[in-house]
């Protein structure tokens, strides 16, 4: 479940970079 969550933010993150 941590290593989930963990791909989630980092996937926002990506995303806000892109932004």
């Amino acid at each position: 479940m941590t290593i989930a969550l963990g791909r989630f933010i980092k996937k926002k993150n990506d995303l806000f970079d892109i932004m």
